[in-house]
């Protein structure tokens, strides 16, 4: 199971897409549309938006450069064990 926590360091709303990719062969697996108030954080659990697939996720936004942030969070259910991964910024 895998959650992304997002948070938006900026003083006004910032909404995005985020874009899941399936590893096999490129294609979205699935969208989610988000927004985020001032300072607000949310968890997104991943299951529910590309059920079974596996890849990548590429998050656009309507933010400055750099006003969103945050993390993917895989967990293992059977042990607790959890693995996270940063998100990073590319340059435009």
């Amino acid at each position: 199971m895998t959650v992304l926590v997002l948070r938006n360091e900026s003083a006004v709303a910032v909404s995005g897409t985020l874009w899941f990719w399936r590893g096999s062969d490129g294609a979205v697996a699935g969208t989610q549309g988000f927004t985020l108030p001032a300072h607000g954080a949310v968890t997104i659990n991943t299951a529910p938006i590309a059920p079974g697939a596996s890849g990548s996720v590429t998050i656009t936004h309507d933010g400055r450069h750099g006003e969103l942030g945050g993390k993917a969070v895989a967990v293992e259910p059977a042990t607790g064990f959890t693995f996270d991964t940063v998100l990073e910024l590319r340059p435009r």
